[in-house]
């Protein structure tokens, strides 16, 4: 596989366990057309010593009620909490292959400010549910010549864990 093809594959897997576990069932989707029912999106930035970039998670009202364990007024803090859960899922499958990242604070954005546009360079993962359809944009760089190649089981870090340096 690619290096493009396993981050798909991380990304996918980690959106669908992260909605999984606040109790929406959604799959990936590879049809091309972007919703444009978000009530807003959060953004995250990484960075290590083979890849940078940014993740940003665009959701339905409806998903933020349905999975917000918080009071109803904090939607917006909830969709950034969701933005780093998801990026703390990749980051945890990304260890698997050797790559380290840190995280950085996230930042919410009212959907009145996004303009979602279609690109061959950065193509949102779409999954559908019931409750509405959540984006997932992850875009990145990666260090010249890096291959991915599994070094470790996944199950070397079950979710939780906690690795120090």
């Amino acid at each position: 596989m690619t290096n493009a093809e396993i981050i798909d594959e991380v990304i996918q897997l980690a959106a669908v366990e992260l909605l999984r576990a606040y109790g929406v069932a959604a799959q990936p989707t590879k049809v091309a057309v972007v919703a444009e029912d978000f009530s807003c999106a959060a953004a995250v930035d990484f960075t290590g010593s083979t890849m940078r970039g940014s993740l940003l998670i665009a959701v339905p009202s409806e998903i933020s009620r349905r999975t917000c364990p918080l009071p109803s007024h904090a939607y917006r803090a909830w969709v950034a909490e969701l933005s780093n859960q998801l990026l703390g899922r990749i980051k945890s499958k990304l260890l698997s292959y050797g790559v380290e990242l840190h995280v950085t604070i996230p930042v919410v954005i009212p959907a009145r400010l996004l303009t979602p546009c279609s690109s061959p360079d950065l193509v949102a993962h779409r999954f559908t549910s019931e409750a509405g359809d959540v984006l997932v944009w992850f875009d990145y760089e990666a260090v010249a010549g890096l291959t991915l190649v599994k070094v470790t089981d996944l199950q070397d870090y079950p979710e939780g864990t906690a690795v120090f340096w």
